[in-house]
């Protein structure tokens, strides 16, 4: 059951916080129909133009949407990173966060991204792996951002598959980063697509054996050669520009 809206902030916010909490709380399933303007408008004690702000709150804030029509009112979504990592990932580019400071991030949080999947592996995750290499490998004709996003799916996988959902929301910002400071028209990582994938493919071998040293060892070499093409590619940039 919601409770009532706490004072000290306009009615809608506090509607908008009390049905969040529960949506968070679990208290209200994916799919669930929260109510209508008119009954949560009673529910509450507030006028239909309060609760339709607070519907527009959630909404904004990927929690719930509003579905039209006889039967209709407030649904329960599940939330999608995908916004929260494009905001993360515009702040750090606005407060000016350094490549090399992106690369130490992005190396700590990858490595015990591993350490964590290798102590879960299981056949099942070695089976989508092995399917994630082999498609990788697969000769076909990208654009350059479909290319830059492709190879870094290969880390994406690595944090879903190791069921921590910080590390899932996280490498991605910092994969992003990492390459965000290229300009896809412009980058090799197609000259590099070969030993990319061969590196990919030799870290995937490492984890399938469950051997974490090999696996730390070459993940490691891999984002450090990453690393270097990005920052070398930038100077080259900012070198033409300057030209």
């Amino acid at each position: 059951m919601i409770p009532s809206a706490p004072r000290g902030r306009t009615r809608a916010d506090g509607i908008a916080s009390e049905i969040e909490r529960a949506i968070l709380a679990r208290e209200l399933a994916v799919g669930e129909l929260i109510g209508s303007e008119e009954t949560l408008a009673e529910r509450f004690g507030a006028s239909r133009p309060v609760v339709r702000e607070a519907f527009r709150i959630l909404e904004l804030s990927g929690l719930a949407t509003t579905r039209r029509g006889p039967g209709g009112g407030l649904i329960v979504v599940a939330p999608n990173p995908d916004p929260v990592v494009a905001a993360a990932e515009r702040f750090l580019v606005y407060v000016g966060v350094k490549p090399l400071q992106v690369a130490e991030a992005r190396m700590a949080i990858e490595l015990a991204c591993l350490d964590t999947l290798l102590e879960g592996i299981n056949e099942d995750k070695i089976a989508r792996l092995r399917e994630y290499i082999e498609r990788e490998g697969e000769p076909a004709h990208h654009e350059p951002a479909e290319e830059r996003d492709r190879f870094e799916t290969f880390h994406t996988l690595l944090a879903e598959l190791s069921e921590n959902k910080a590390f899932a929301l996280f490498v991605p910002v910092l994969a992003r980063l990492s390459t965000g400071a290229t300009d896809p028209e412009t980058h090799h990582l197609h000259d590099l697509g070969a030993e990319i994938h061969g590196a990919h493919r030799a870290i995937a071998e490492a984890i399938v054996l469950g051997d974490v040293a090999v696996a730390r060892h070459r993940m490691r070499k891999h984002l450090e050669a990453l690393a270097s093409a990005y920052t070398d590619e930038a100077h080259l940039r900012d070198d033409d520009s300057r030209a």
